[in-house]
């Protein structure tokens, strides 16, 4: 039996384009890396579509060898994304790789498919003939029920970060948090939060992330970000990880 084909509908969105150049002393394993932390950007941005890089394939590159496209729902999300720390630390490593860049934004339309949600009048159709149906059909239509759907990865990330019972901040977490954010050391509790109670801007958190990588020796994927805004969580993500407890003191 033939398959339904999926109906699709144009939508416009904002594409964000960036072509650079690595430097000289850019080793293709660094380019590389970057290139597939931008695939993994969706899962650390809120209201980003996709996001592709790879080679610029054009023989007219004059040096810009490189490119990324990431797709937003509109302007307002690309331009809230901009702000974010995953793609705060992602444009940080770009600076690092690359002598030059070119951006540029436009809207581009799209397709996407069309979901098709039953109106009451089909969804008490399909109950009245559930009801209906022989007994053992019925049973039949149950077994064939799709499971319910496992928690993600970074769900599970998540809940165990919010299970950790966090009443005292490593004093290695609390220095290095002083230090790049200029507080004091009664300011650094679990309930803290980088932004609203530590006045941590955008750059702020950039940096603070990159040094609790080269700290800890430990690679903070950019979906993980959004969970660590408070002081707590980032005690608990810490200790997940492994790299701090009484065995990990320095």
């Amino acid at each position: 039996m033939p398959q339904k084909k999926q109906q699709t509908q144009a939508k416009t969105v904002m594409a964000q384009i960036l072509l650079f150049q690595p430097t000289i002393e850019a080793s293709d394993e660094k380019v590389q890396n970057f290139l597939d932390s931008v695939q993994k950007l969706p899962k650390g941005i809120r209201h980003l579509l996709s996001a592709s890089a790879g080679e610029n394939q054009s023989l007219k590159h004059k040096g810009f060898t490189h490119g990324v496209i990431l797709l937003f729902e509109d302007a307002t999300s690309l331009h809230e994304a901009m702000q974010q720390p995953a793609y705060l630390k992602l444009s940080h490593t770009l600076q690092g790789i690359s002598d030059h860049t070119i951006m540029f934004e436009q809207s581009v339309v799209i397709d996407v498919p069309v979901i098709e949600i039953p109106s009451p009048q089909q969804k008490q159709a399909t109950n009245q003939k559930s009801k209906n149906a022989a007994p053992g059909q019925r049973k039949r239509n149950a077994t064939i029920a799709p499971p319910s759907p496992e928690l993600s990865e970074w769900q599970q990330l998540a809940r165990a970060i919010r299970q950790k019972r966090v009443t005292h901040i490593d004093q290695r977490l609390v220095r290095i948090v002083c230090d790049q954010l200029s507080v004091d050391e009664q300011e650094v509790i679990p309930s803290a939060s980088l932004v609203e109670d530590l006045n941590a801007d955008s750059l702020d958190l950039v940096e603070l992330f990159m040094t609790f990588e080269e700290v800890f020796k430990l690679e903070i994927p950019d979906d993980h970000l959004e969970l660590l805004m408070e002081i707590g969580a980032i005690q608990a993500y810490l200790e997940l990880q492994g790299v701090l407890g009484e065995e990990n003191k320095m």
